[in-house]
């Protein structure tokens, strides 16, 4: 039995990993570029192998539960794909929903909510500091980015890359 596949249920991160291995295999490993030498600040050639500059934060961290005040906690889990399918212009609130897995009130957990039932009830009227709880979690979660050391042709520094910025990562 063949079960069908939803591309817009992976989430981010396994979805960028996926179209980066799709690159790779189509245009090669190598991947050339020009960046500003840190030292000299001219701009520079740069040649590295993507697939050795790819790669994981925090590899293990598929999910993370946020306290964010006593009766309010939230399962945070990378964004799925389809958040970013189904809207042109993304917003904290948009990114923050998509992430949320459960939420727990007064110890009860709730799972079966939509994303603008999610907002309405919840996000709408969570304080600054309750979002910068929020943003502190989902900066441990799982995540996908690129870094390479390139050498200045210049001034010959040892100039150190690393960017999250995977669809334009040059």
């Amino acid at each position: 039995m063949t079960e069908e596949f939803d591309i817009k249920t992976l989430n981010i991160v396994d979805f960028f990993y996926l179209i980066l291995f799709i690159r790779l295999k189509s245009t090669g490993e190598i991947t050339e570029g020009t960046l500003e030498c840190s030292k000299c600040k001219k701009q520079t050639e740069f040649e590295f192998n993507l697939e050795e500059a790819i790669k994981i934060k925090n590899k293990e961290e598929v999910s993370k539960t946020v306290h964010v005040n006593k009766e309010l906690s939230l399962r945070l889990i990378p964004s799925n794909i389809r958040t970013l399918i189904a809207k042109k212009d993304l917003d904290v609130i948009d990114i923050v929903s998509s992430s949320i897995d459960a939420v727990i009130y007064n110890k009860k957990i709730f799972k079966d909510f939509s994303e603008e039932e999610l907002q309405e009830n919840i996000l709408n009227v969570l304080t600054k500091k309750d979002f910068d709880i929020i943003s502190k979690g989902l900066e441990k979660l799982a995540k996908l980015y690129i870094a390479f050391d390139y050498i200045c042709i210049h001034c010959g520094e040892i100039n150190k890359y690393e960017t999250d910025d995977i669809l334009n990562f040059q």
